[in-house]
């Protein structure tokens, strides 16, 4: 086409190898264009995916955090009242107490 003018093409050959042309860049240009969203598609959907993660996963801690808190409220209460449990209470107490060491302790 650029070089049509100085080989003498007439003006029907020129609008047919435009038309030509145009017909065949068109096709690859939407493949290229549905290509490109297709990459964007599942880059966005990778990011989002991501995101949820994160946010999951800080759930997750807070929810841990959270717990550990009240277990902790909650031994301090038995730890009060140590003095007048029976032996069986005793035992649950440090149960409890190791498991707030086992869950919530990170040495």
């Amino acid at each position: 086409m650029r070089t049509g003018p100085t080989r003498s093409l007439k003006g029907a050959a020129m609008s047919e190898l435009t038309a030509d042309c145009r017909k065949r860049c068109s096709e690859d240009e939407q493949l290229a264009h549905r290509r490109m969203q297709d990459d964007l598609g599942r880059e966005r959907e990778q990011r989002q995916h991501a995101a949820a993660s994160r946010t999951a996963q800080a759930d997750l801690v807070k929810l841990g955090s959270e717990q550990c808190h009240e277990m902790l409220r909650i031994l301090a209460g038995k730890r009060q009242r140590a003095a007048t449990m029976n032996a069986g209470e005793q035992r649950d107490l440090e149960l409890f107490e190791a498991n707030y060491k086992a869950r919530c302790k990170s040495d």
